[in-house]
């Protein structure tokens, strides 16, 4: 009967996996999950993610090895790739810490896109603190 009132399912499709995360830890809190059912689910979430170290322990979990395949085992290639948006990104988070820079922006997103672009040139190096940020998580 609980379960007909049960809105966690409902949600799920529409959460970012940072949101999902610690459902599924509730639900296995509360038992509604098995240790190896929340194992799989998590390994499920965060598959496609940067957190290739957690990913591997998953998988040898869930897998009862202590051997990996090498698709997960790309861990090198995740750090290089966070290395090069930081030094892609560098630029633009100096600028932003800038307290001139800081007290010249408005409230306005296009006036300060703009300002950023005459003054400083940077408006091609945004796309790249915006990959640095989401490839963080």
């Amino acid at each position: 009967m609980a379960e007909s009132y049960d809105l966690i399912p409902k949600l799920l499709p529409h959460l970012d996996r940072h949101m999902i995360f610690p459902l599924l830890g509730f639900m296995g809190e509360q038992d509604r999950l098995t240790d190896q059912e929340l194992a799989q689910a998590r390994y499920d979430l965060l598959k496609n993610s940067n957190m290739t170290d957690f990913i591997c322990d998953l998988y040898k979990e869930i897998h009862g090895t202590d051997e990996v395949p090498e698709e997960l085992n790309k861990r090198q290639e995740v750090v290089e790739k966070l290395h090069d948006l930081s030094e892609r990104s560098e630029l633009v988070l100096n600028l932003l810490g800038n307290s001139e820079v800081l007290s010249n922006l408005r409230a306005d997103k296009l006036q300060n896109l703009q300002y950023l672009q005459e003054k400083h040139n940077v408006l091609s190096l945004l796309s790249y603190l915006n990959m640095f940020r989401r490839n963080r998580s």
